[in-house]
């Protein structure tokens, strides 16, 4: 009736080398690689009662963090800038106003 699903994310008897386990980034290489940079996320995993939108942070090097939510269908812009840290153990932290 049904197929056996081979176990993941090799079958037995595969010669294919899994993938390496990922590895953390340190507090200093995650501060360095995301200032100055511009990301982008789905508000509906955040924000579901919005009903859709389109968030996006600016990390700037001096630890100001830009943030726009634009919430649609014409649901109106938000802004905000607040300041943003990494702490010791990696967390990516800051506070919204708005």
């Amino acid at each position: 009736m049904g197929r056996d699903i081979p176990p993941f994310p090799c079958p037995a008897g595969s010669e294919e080398t899994p993938p390496p386990a990922r590895q953390l980034l340190t507090a200093s290489k995650l501060r360095t690689g995301l200032a100055g940079h511009t990301l982008d996320s789905d508000p509906m995993q955040m924000f579901p009662i919005l009903g859709g939108g389109h968030l996006t942070l600016f990390v700037a090097a001096d630890v100001v963090l830009y943030g726009t939510l634009k919430a649609e269908p014409d649901r109106g812009t938000w802004h905000d800038v607040v300041r943003w840290h990494i702490t010791l153990d990696g967390q990516f932290c800051s506070q919204w106003h708005v």
